[in-house]
């Protein structure tokens, strides 16, 4: 089925879609939407450049067009008068190096807003737009599919805080514990093989389902404090499909008590960005940092995210690269 379009045909809707496009509401930056035949390639954002920096921000950004097949750029500029023009300005310079039409350039800045399609049709007050009090919904301007895939979304990676093991899933936290503490004092030689083992038959086998037990739960949770597992399970993601996967990782999420989100956050972020779902895939990335701010795989796929670089870019991982790159490792 194909996703409804999100239309941009005004400044408001301009004003709404790049904090849900980029996932968070920007300031002091200057945001891309970079955008092709196909819709929206990819939401960027910037620190505003200045005069002493400009000429680097310029290599920057045009690296970033670079590396997507955009026909046109929409700028969206945030921060001072003085600042957003100068950055806009700098913005529409880069776009005309590369050879992309310029869609529209949003301003924002003060309690107010505007972009030059409206200013030219005659549609913007003369200070512009006032921003409402109430911080603008995301999903302003959205159809109504759209707004209930982003609340479940969201919904279901942004939990209140990381508790305990809920009550239905303690017991069995409890016994998975219990279980590879004593692999561990029974067999310290083969024990660690034969858990990566037992671990990756159960991701194999419950990689795409949604109803998993409270032991399924467990494992899969304990298993993923273990990288090459959790290296394992992003090499599932390809092999049978972002939009497949996506729900298991969710609900591990979702699950995980503090001190275990990290990594099933990550798979979140992984399998969103793989469907092309930029917004999703850094709120996930937040809540993978905010259980664990050193988590090195949340930390590069923000930078994938960050430098622009789409997903299919990088190729799917296999089984091969893995062994490669895990006997390297050893």
């Amino acid at each position: 089925m194909t996703a409804p379009a999100l239309t941009l045909s005004s400044c408001h809707d301009i004003y709404t879609a790049v904090p849900y496009l980029l996932g968070f509401h920007p300031e002091k930056s200057l945001a891309l939407l970079i955008l092709s035949d196909a819709g929206v390639e990819a939401a960027v954002r910037f620190h505003l450049p200045n005069h002493r920096t400009a000429e680097r921000w310029k290599a920057d950004v045009a690296e970033v067009l670079g590396r997507r097949e955009a026909t046109m750029v929409t700028v969206a500029a945030y921060g001072t008068p003085d600042e957003a023009a100068f950055a806009a300005q700098t913005a529409l310079s880069v776009a005309d190096a590369c050879g992309l039409e310029v869609a529209d350039v949003l301003r924002v800045h003060g309690d107010s807003y505007s972009a030059a399609s409206c200013i030219t049709d005659g549609e913007c007050p003369l200070n512009g737009h006032p921003i409402s009090p109430e911080p603008a919904r995301p999903a302003d301007g959205l159809t109504a599919r759209q707004r209930r895939r982003r609340a479940t979304g969201f919904a279901r990676i942004e939990p209140t805080g990381r508790p305990e093991p809920a009550a239905w899933l303690k017991p069995a936290f409890d016994n998975e514990i219990d279980r590879l503490a004593g692999l561990l004092q029974d067999r310290p030689d083969t024990a660690v093989a034969q858990i990566h083992a037992d671990a990756i038959a159960l991701f194999d086998e419950h990689a795409t389902s949604v109803d998993l037990t409270a032991a399924q739960t467990a494992g899969m949770l304990i298993a993923l404090t273990h990288k090459r597992v959790r290296d394992h399970a992003m090499m599932l993601t390809d092999r049978y499909g972002p939009k497949a996967t996506i729900a298991t990782w969710s609900d591990l999420d979702r699950q995980a008590p503090a001190g275990y989100a990290a990594a099933p956050a990550t798979l979140r972020a992984y399998a969103a960005w793989r469907c092309g779902d930029d917004a999703l895939a850094r709120h996930a990335i937040a809540c993978a940092r905010a259980d664990d701010p050193a988590y090195v795989m949340a930390a590069f796929l923000d930078q994938a995210l960050t430098a622009g670089i789409p997903a299919h870019r990088l190729p799917a991982i296999d089984a091969l690269w893995l062994a490669d790159t895990w006997t390297a490792l050893v």
